[in-house]
């Protein structure tokens, strides 16, 4: 059955791929290209690339190269697998021609001609044109997703140290486009280029009515190509119903749930997006009955004293003292749900009494104020409730609970005259309750030591989300749904397992961990950090001992995603020293509409640099902000500063120059748009503090002379004093520091340094 459905997948989506992607690709290019040109780049910078690139050589503007109608794509050496970047590529191109750019891919002739390839594949054409730039690649530089990228009057070179990179190297191109008169032209210059973080991520929510309704499908296709043009490499579509994947899409009654999630993946991928499932979402404002299915085992179970005077009704309550709301129940018949029973007995627990014999209840109706409720689905058949979002903490010290206020009818109970609870009794009720979360509406609470929950099988909802996202879509990479719980090591089953909420919450998280991995060892797994940090939400929940238990468990490759801007020393610094990979999700915005993203990456820099565990950062608005100019800016600062770091050196090397004669070594520096001083996220760029030229005759010197760069304007020049005949080569490098960052010309600086040849008078 699971080969079926993979096989049926597979061809689901090359059919989709090869009549949708094809007749949609051209449309949505060349429009947002232009926008991710002037959204977010300084005026200064030398290119408007987006984000910045690690190393600029510029050239002449006459050695510009001419896109005609007669140039064409040669791909050297791809797969068919890797022709994304290819098709992305042409469909930009063409919609400024009549005819469609011609692809080949066998010619050995580069004239006029746009190169996609791969570095050190061991392709003749592309090592040719590599040999004619004077570098060298390596399999560590520019290392994995870096790309080179060479544009002359005659050919333009793309080749990525990977697929990856290659896709990126397509991007920048783009962004090199410009009109000049009637010729369409591609701004010359060299880079090299690659990303300091590996992690990074855009938050894209897909909640319940977006899933269902075409037009915002539509868009998040338009959405994911312009966020691909930042370079991230992933995309968290943060829904909640990968436990639900062969549902009926309500609106489409013809369709499953993971088709139109396969086609939403297929594209990210095909944008170089790596889907991230699951995640915290917000579902708000939702009309679609299918939210119900949600709801499967998510209750509490607790036990309440009641003294029953004659035949008075009493409110059912939990520990806080709260009316117990959403107390579970058959809505159909008023009766106790069975899987979830109502029980009433003696203080001792030895008799039981018998509902209509001893005593009455009487269930609270779960009504809405503002939405909609709903009941029976083929999962389960509580009632749901849809309400207004209610505030209010109410919560005593060490109750680990956040209520609002309350809004149902209670759940009442009688004693009746005649039977075997006598007037005045004291009587012990365990019931199951749904809490709901003040925060979402449709996200209700469940018990994490409730055993059904940490069972294989498709009856567990738990299991159906870690397994059917790996079997309907391939997927690899999960945010895990365990983060701001607020309900568990209290209710009674918790308490009579004797561990701390600590514990609790690691074995549930540990069940997560080990049946994703089970399916496919190799999946990427992140959480939200919450409740494990102990300067954010861990002392709240009383979970302090989470990260040691994980770190016990062998969990660290757990990517941790904290969000409080406010605390992010604190959070980066607890992380690094516990070996967690992580990727704050850039959230918070300053009072100027700044992202907070410098700050991250500044402290993400400072504590991961010298650590091998990955790193990066998310942009997340929780919500649909992708149609303003303020909102794509964000996306950009998140970009840049998880891509590359000021000081940005842009250089033109010297390769030659006459003997006995001063070599000027000149260089522009360029600096990000949004920046973090040490204090606060702040309009850029930082200042220079210092900038150096390192030079050394190649053959004759043991080590670098060291000569301070002059600023002018904007400019920083540096003199080489002329050499005799019989030098034949000088080595030479920039250092340029700002505030928080040192960069080097080439990056490599020392070991890879520039060469000027020395030539006769």
């Amino acid at each position: 059955m699971r080969e079926h459905l993979r096989l049926f997948l597979v061809r689901y989506i090359k059919l989709w791929v090869f009549t949708v992607f094809s007749s949609i690709a051209a449309i949505l290019f060349w429009s947002l290209f232009d926008q991710s040109k002037t959204i977010h780049q300084s005026e200064k910078w030398a290119l408007p690339i987006v984000p910045h690139p690690q190393e600029i050589r510029l050239k002449n503007k006459e050695q510009s190269f001419i896109i005609k109608p007669s140039t064409r794509i040669l791909v050297s050496g791809l797969t068919l697998k890797n022709r994304a970047e290819v098709e992305v590529l042409n469909s930009a191109l063409n919609k400024h021609f009549i005819q469609p750019l011609e692809v080949d891919f066998n010619a050995e002739d580069f004239h006029d001609s746009i190169i996609v390839g791969e570095l050190n594949s061991g392709n003749s054409g592309v090592d040719s044109l590599v040999s004619r730039s004077g570098l060298i690649f390596t399999e560590s530089y520019p290392g994995s997703e870096g790309y080179f990228l060479d544009i002359n009057p005659d050919y333009v070179l793309i080749a990525g140290q990977d697929s990856s990179g290659t896709f990126y190297g397509v991007q920048s191109l783009l962004q090199l486009i410009y009109r000049e008169k009637d010729e369409l032209k591609i701004q010359p210059a060299t880079i090299i280029d690659y990303p300091d973080m590996s992690l990074r991520s855009a938050f894209y929510g897909f909640y319940l009515n977006t899933l269902e309704d075409d037009a915002l499908i539509e868009r998040a296709y338009v959405d994911f190509n312009k966020i691909a043009q930042f370079k991230f490499n992933m995309i968290d579509l943060a829904s909640h119903h990968y436990s639900h994947l062969e549902m009926e899409v309500p609106s489409h009654p013809e369709e499953k749930l993971w088709q139109r999630f396969a086609r939403l993946h297929d594209t990210a991928q095909r944008y170089n997006l790596r889907p991230r499932v699951g995640g915290w979402a917000k579902w708000v404002n939702t009309k679609s009955q299918w939210g119900v299915d949600l709801t499967t085992l998510e209750g509490i179970r607790t036990s309440q004293m009641i003294q029953l005077n004659g035949t008075n009704s009493y409110d059912l309550e939990i520990s806080s003292g709260k009316i117990a709301p959403n107390v579970m129940h058959e809505p159909g018949t008023g009766r106790q749900w069975n899987q979830e029973p109502f029980v009433v007995m003696d203080e001792s627990g030895s008799e039981v009494f018998k509902e209509g014999r001893d005593y009455r209840v009487n269930f609270g109706e779960i009504h809405a104020e503002a939405y909609q409720k709903f009941y029976n689905t083929r999962q389960t058949n509580l009632e749901v409730l849809f309400s207004e979002v209610h505030s209010g903490e109410g919560e005593p010290a060490g109750y680990p609970l956040r209520w609002g206020e309350t809004f149902n009818a209670p759940t009442t109970i009688r004693r009746l005259r005649g039977g075997r609870i006598e007037d005045g009794q004291i009587v012990k009720v365990d019931f199951s309750y749904i809490g709901p979360d003040p925060w979402s509406i449709l996200k209700v609470r469940y018990c994490r030591s409730d055993r059904r929950l940490h069972t294989d099988g498709p009856e567990n909802y738990i299991w159906r989300w870690c397994n059917d996202p790996a079997r309907f879509l391939a997927a690899d990479d999960f945010s895990l749904d365990v983060d701001e719980t607020r309900v568990f090591a209290w209710d009674k089953r918790c308490l009579d397992s004797g561990k701390t909420r600590s514990q609790t919450w690691v074995d549930d998280i540990r069940y997560y961990y080990k049946t994703i991995r089970s399916t496919n060892p190799g999946a990427r797994i992140s959480m939200w950090s919450d409740m494990v940090d102990p300067e954010h939400h861990a002392g709240l929940y009383g979970t302090q001992g989470t990260a040691s238990l994980m770190v016990d468990a062998g969990m660290t490759d757990v990517i941790m995603i904290p969000w409080k801007s406010s605390i992010a020393a604190e959070s980066v610094r607890f992380f690094a020293d516990k070996g967690f990979p992580i990727m704050p999700s850039c959230q918070n915005i300053t009072k100027e509409g700044y992202s907070d993203a410098p700050k991250w990456a500044s402290l993400l820099r400072e504590f991961y640099s010298d650590k091998n565990l990955p790193f990066g950062m998310m942009y997340c608005s929780w919500e649909y902000k992708f149609d303003t100019d303020l909102a794509w800016e964000q996306l950009a600062t998140v970009a840049d500063h998880a891509w590359s770091s000021a000081p940005y050196i842009i250089h033109t090397p010297v390769r030659r120059a006459p003997a006995g004669t001063e070599i000027e070594i000149v260089a522009k520096i360029e600096g990000d748009k949004f920046v973090f001083d040490g204090k606060k996220v702040r309009l850029g760029p930082l200042a220079v503090k210092r900038a150096f030229l390192y030079y050394k005759k190649s053959r004759s010197d043991s080590s670098y002379t060291r000569t301070v760069m002059i600023k002018t304007g904007t400019q920083f020049s540096a003199i080489i004093p002329g050499v005799p005949q019989e030098v034949k080569t000088i080595e030479y490098y920039l250092q340029v520091s700002n505030e928080t960052h040192i960069s080097y010309s080439p990056k490599l600086a020392q070991e890879k340094p520039f060469e000027i040849i020395i030539t006769m008078n």
